[in-house]
């Protein structure tokens, strides 16, 4: 007589532990960046800094005024190399009207 082999029976749903596993892993991602984005808003919001900007390339937190780095915009007041470049400015730092959506 024969030696018998002993053989698994095959599942009826060989992809079904792997696709948990997708699923699984999509959920804890999902979890990790909406645990991320939560934290984000309160780090920020129970901070208490305020960033006024001063001009396109001037802005002030917690009273120190900092200029960003790479930006050339136009300068205000006598800074201003001609009139239009003042004019530009001030375009730009006046606070739009009620008929701009924001």
């Amino acid at each position: 007589m024969s030696p018998v082999i002993p053989f698994r029976r095959r599942s009826r749903y060989p992809r079904v532990p792997f696709a948990l596993g997708v699923l699984a892993a999509i959920a804890l991602g999902a979890a990790a960046i909406a645990a991320w984005m939560i934290w984000q808003r309160s780090s920020v919001s129970s901070s208490g800094q305020i960033i006024e900007v001063i001009d396109g390339d001037t802005v002030r937190l917690n009273g120190a005024v900092y200029r960003l780095v790479g930006f050339d915009t136009p300068e205000r007041g006598d800074k201003a190399r001609c009139d239009d470049e003042r004019r530009r400015s001030e375009a730009a730092t006046t606070p739009p009207g009620p008929h701009c959506r924001r």
